[in-house]
């Protein structure tokens, strides 16, 4: 079983502690979600299983351990991250298209006939398929987020990692993006960590 273990991993930044030591362990298939107030520490913790930030403990994902971001090299293909922030990873100029084709060529996806099937799905399950020449400056947050989810899930990462996702997004739009992620866990078996500030996403 592929599994995600955290063994007391806590966060500094200088004297002062952010995060408290957390340990858990998931796997995959399953959305985990964050849950705490502002300045708990979801956004550090998440940064460092995302291997960005340097930490204290250990952190296992899929067999492999790693103590620091440099450790951490090794899972970064198998990771998808969405920092907190709407349009964060995206470029006001670049069109959708342009953005799918950027990211996948960093990510070095074969651009075959499955990719392209499973870029077309992706587009349509976010609604944007009719949209893909418009910048991205162009677009709503909500349009901008759905753009941001499909680029971190063009690689088909085994790990999502998901800040605040939904954060100043519309509610349509918050339910449009639940419903992708939903999907797209029960279909690649994707392990899924989410931080939310909505209760009711909480609840789900």
């Amino acid at each position: 079983m592929n599994r995600l273990k955290v063994h007391n991993v806590s966060v500094s930044y200088g004297k002062k502690r952010v995060l408290k030591p957390v340990s858990f362990e998931v796997k995959e298939g399953k959305i985990i979600g964050f849950i705490g107030a502002d300045g708990a520490g979801k956004s550090s913790l998440m940064h460092a299983i995302a291997g960005v930030i340097s930490f204290s403990g250990k952190i296992e994902l899929f067999n492999y351990s790693y103590r620091s971001p440099i450790e951490a090299e090794k899972i970064k293909k198998n990771t998808g991250f969405m920092p907190q922030g709407i349009g964060l990873i995206l470029y006001d100029q670049l069109s959708i298209d342009e953005h799918l084709d950027f990211f996948a060529n960093i990510r070095a996806v074969k651009q075959d006939a499955d990719f392209k099937a499973y870029k077309e799905r992706l587009l349509h399950m976010a609604g944007l398929l009719n949209y893909t020449d418009r910048q991205a400056g162009r677009l709503s947050g909500g349009m901008m987020q759905k753009l941001a989810l499909i680029c971190t899930l063009l690689h088909r990462p085994r790990l999502l990692i998901l800040d605040e996702p939904t954060t100043g997004v519309d509610p349509v739009s918050r339910l449009e993006l639940w419903e992708i992620l939903k999907e797209i866990v029960a279909r690649e078996n994707t392990l899924c960590l989410i931080s939310t500030a909505y209760m009711a996403e909480a609840d789900k």
